[in-house]
């Protein structure tokens, strides 16, 4: 009897295991199912965006990705792999990702392109990163100078570099298209030395809200949005407002030789207009100038054409950034490349009110590279884990001086 009764209290303790294991895998199975997707980058409809543009074109969307996925990283964190986080002269050299390579795809069906380090107009090194088929991984390495491929990829982004185009390390010239660097191997670089990851969207802070599949190329508003094809979406802007004719009669109430405060500012495409915007404001003292870059005159020229500062007192914005306080040397370079971009031209894709914001921070040490398309969303996004302000008005121009 009590034989019997010891058979039954195991097959009750066997089937109650065998019950625990079965939800435990139930479990597992689910969590696999719910693992949630990055809002970058959309492998699955490059192929269809292939048949409408150009290879360089959907390559220049990835590298956008990759970098806004790096920045969201460094602010994040804490850390430095792009230089965003450089307050001041910029010392090191930082990973540049407006020159890439072509979009490369192994067997397994993984993205990955590589990215050269620049130093004085100069490659220093190679690194690459990775998103996975799943778009669930993503990955950062630095390519080992161990042999002849290393020296192949090296060369080739010298070539790239090395041509003559001082626009592309200007901060005030405006934005120029790069050459796409092409690659010929390696054909799975999964040897080399990891510095990031691999990891999951959510150490990134880009995920999409309900993990579903399928990304916004771009960063959020420069390659289009959920399932649909990738497009680069731009609306252009209206002239401004409250337009500034002379923007050195405007910021001659600086005084250069003092240090200032900056703050830089991104409205979301279709948060304060449908065009978005990024501008900056300077405090020196009782004086406040609040101001960014816009096309002059409307129709075909809101697209291209000629460029013009506007005053942006009280304009509504979805993140702004606090920089603090800026050396007068630093608030020279800004002046310099005020008065530069409101005599150039506005150009929608290639030299925006964006690009005048990231060349704003460049001239303060923060490393943020322009990449083709760069939007008032996209910004944002780079910039939201170093925000200071979400969803405000900034301050009121004030300037105090005859």
């Amino acid at each position: 009897m009590i034989k019997h009764n010891l058979k039954k209290l195991f097959y009750l303790l066997f089937l109650a295991l065998g019950i625990i294991s079965c939800r435990q895998q139930d479990g597992l199975l689910e969590t696999q199912n719910d693992e949630r997707t990055f809002n970058l980058f959309n492998k699955n409809n490059s192929y269809q965006y292939k048949v409408s543009q150009s290879n360089s074109s959907i390559g220049k969307l990835y590298a956008l990705d990759f970098q806004q996925a790096y920045y969201s990283y460094d602010l994040k964190n804490g850390t430095n792999y792009t230089g965003i986080n450089v307050k001041g002269p910029i010392a090191d050299s930082y990973i540049n990702f407006r020159v890439h390579s072509q979009i490369i795809e192994d067997k397994n069906g993984d993205i990955y392109m590589y990215f050269p380090v620049i130093k004085n107009r100069k490659v220093t090194d190679i690194y690459f990163s990775t998103i996975n088929k799943k778009n669930t991984l993503l990955g950062l390495y630095k390519l080992k100078n161990a042999d002849q491929e290393y020296n192949n990829i090296f060369s080739a982004f010298e070539k790239v570099v090395n041509r003559p185009n001082e626009k592309m390390f200007s901060k005030s010239g405006g934005v120029t298209e790069i050459d796409e660097v092409v690659i010929t191997g390696p054909s799975n670089p999964s040897d080399d030395m990891g510095i990031i990851g691999p990891g999951q969207c959510e150490m990134y802070g880009q995920c999409n809200n309900g993990g579903g599949s399928g990304g916004s190329s771009g960063g959020g508003g420069g390659g289009g949005g959920g399932n649909s094809t990738p497009t680069i979406s731009l609306t252009p802007p209206l002239p401004p407002d409250t337009p500034i004719n002379d923007i050195n009669d405007f910021l001659k109430c600086l005084d250069t030789s003092k240090p200032a405060n900056l703050t830089v500012y991104a409205a979301k495409m279709f948060s304060s207009s449908p065009s978005g915007h990024a501008f900056i404001s300077i405090t020196q003292g009782s004086n406040t100038m609040t101001y960014g870059f816009y096309p002059k005159n409307s129709g075909l020229e809101q697209i291209i054409g000629p460029g013009q500062m506007g005053n942006d007192s009280g304009h509504p914005y979805s993140t702004a950034w606090n920089i603090g306080n800026i050396t007068p040397a630093q608030l020279q370079e800004i002046i310099k490349t005020s008065s530069a971009f409101a005599n150039t031209n506005y150009d929608l894709r290639f030299n925006n009110c964006v690009d005048f914001a990231i060349i704003v921070l460049n001239n303060v040490g923060i490393n943020m590279t322009p990449i083709s398309v760069d939007t008032p969303t996209s910004f944002s996004n780079s910039i939201q884990y170093g925000a200071t302000s979400t969803n405000g008005i900034a301050p009121q121009t004030k300037r105090n001086c005859k």
